[in-house]
């Protein structure tokens, strides 16, 4: 073996390495936008979630359901007559305060 022939063999996983793209963040999932949209303080409304991810309406009530099951607690806003169901996420602490309070504490 030439001596441009051993630096090529030698070089050839190094080459394979550097020649792969840089990864950066991964990017959000639908779970973690869905999150992030709930825990907005006027929260969300099924249209604006459902425009966001790409859903259809029963697909973002499912995933809500899925939230609640996995232990986040989703409240339901009404704000008023002709005014959307908005929804959102309570932080712990307030999750907990209300619980203990609608539980007859």
């Amino acid at each position: 073996m030439t001596q441009s022939e051993q630096l090529t063999a030698d070089n050839g996983p190094d080459l394979a390495k550097s020649a792969q793209p840089a990864r950066g963040p991964k990017p959000a999932t639908k779970k973690t936008q869905l999150i992030k949209l709930l825990r907005r303080t006027a929260g969300a409304d099924i249209a604006t979630i459902g425009d966001r991810l790409g859903w259809q309406p029963h697909t973002v009530r499912a995933s809500l359901s899925g939230l609640r099951k996995a232990g986040h607690h989703v409240e339901k806003m009404i704000p008023g007559p002709g005014k959307a169901i908005r929804y959102r996420i309570l932080s712990g602490e307030a999750a907990a305060a209300e619980g203990a309070d609608s539980h007859g504490g």
